[in-house]
């Protein structure tokens, strides 16, 4: 019965996974565009904590900042590499 039941979910979610469509890169301009997009989010975060940095004197702030700075940087990484490359 456990067996059935595997097979089952198991079909159901290739199933749904299957169906699911990936973002279409198949114009260099959207291809450039997302990349973009992840280095503007980058970039917004980044010059706020610059700014923050250089005129509050609230450590805490500060810190918090640097650490929303950081993940920023890190889901552009991520975001980047999650493309597929054009044309192969």
């Amino acid at each position: 019965m456990k067996q059935r039941l595997f097979l089952i979910v198991v079909v159901i979610l290739t199933s749904i996974t299957s169906t699911s469509f990936a973002q279409d890169f198949s114009n260099p301009g959207d291809h450039i565009s997302a990349i973009n997009n992840a280095q503007t989010e980058m970039n917004q975060k980044y010059m706020a904590y610059t700014s923050a940095s250089a005129h509050v004197r609230r450590g805490r702030k500060i810190d918090k900042m640097c650490q929303q700075a950081l993940e920023s940087i890190e889901n552009s990484r991520f975001k980047t590499i999650d493309l597929p490359i054009y044309k192969g």
